[in-house]
């Protein structure tokens, strides 16, 4: 099931190939799942009769980030005639227990670049409980989003505007009646790293200790091996290692407290096992 900002989508395209690609849109919100998780298998409400019953499901619309490199026969899919089977996730999405807590760090600032941006976007669009980041509690949010060229900014239409929207959506408002932060995207197309965008940015007053960093570079892909079991690595893994070194290189210059490596998946739930008594 998709749960957390950060998954992948296993997807098969019938008669063609399968890839993993990233999902570009939050997690839907835990109650379109609550029939279904609430209902116990024979359950039945009052005054009725154990009769067959159709299983309880819900339906939400993915987004998905696609290239024609990466997954050919899904990019080359028609909307309406090829038939996918879409599912399972994988991964367990961003591991956010260290900036978890929004007081204590108020202003968070995204690193992104490459297919990076699909799991941001995602992240910035999550509902407090569908993996959040509780945007109402923030105070500053800055994404720092490069590309090589203007063209290749994704989501180009959203900068901004819509994903402040999506923010204010997915944190809704406060106690007080403030509305959650705005998102304020700062992009970069000529080449420049990370630090010298963070640096150039005269808008953001931050406190180091209070401040967090998530870094989206799309660096999740393992390395492949030849013949012989060489490693090698596609021009779009040492860009994306680059782009994540580039980018934990400027958040220790700027000292801030907790870096989070928004492709690394975070540790599985695991229930303690008890014995009868």
């Amino acid at each position: 099931a998709y749960l957390s900002p950060g998954q992948r989508a296993r997807v098969r395209v019938l008669g063609g190939g399968e890839c993993a690609v990233p999902v570009a849109s939050p997690p839907p919100h835990p109650r379109l799942n609550h029939a279904a998780l609430v209902m116990a298998r024979g359950d039945i409400k009052a005054n009725e009769t154990k009769t067959t019953r159709e299983p309880e499901t819900a339906t939400a619309r993915v987004q998905l980030w696609v290239t024609e490199a990466d997954a050919p026969d899904l990019w080359a899919a028609t909307p309406g005639e090829t038939l996918l089977e879409l599912g399972p996730f994988e991964g367990t999405g961003v591991d956010l227990k260290e900036v978890a807590g929004a007081f204590a760090f108020p202003t968070v600032v995204l690193f992104v670049s490459g297919e990076g941006v699909a799991p941001a976007r995602a992240l910035l669009a999550a509902a407090p409980d569908a993996g959040g980041l509780v945007l109402n509690l923030r105070r500053d949010v800055v994404v720092y989003y490069k590309a090589p060229n203007a063209r290749s900014l994704a989501f180009a239409d959203e900068l901004e505007a819509k994903w402040a929207q999506r923010a204010a959506a997915a944190g809704g408002y406060d106690a007080s009646g403030h509305s959650a932060p705005k998102v304020r995207v700062v992009t970069a197309t000529r080449g420049e790293t990370f630090a010298e965008m963070f640096d150039d940015d005269d808008e953001l007053e931050y406190d180091p200790a209070q401040t967090a960093a998530i870094v989206f570079t799309g660096n999740r892909q393992r390395d492949d091996t030849d013949g012989l079991g060489a490693s090698k690595k596609s021009e779009k893994q040492e860009q994306a290692e680059a782009d994540e070194a580039d980018a934990l290189e400027a958040a220790s210059a700027a000292e801030i407290a907790v870096v989070v490596r928004g492709d690394v998946d975070a540790e599985p739930v695991r229930h303690t096992e008890t014995a009868k008594i």
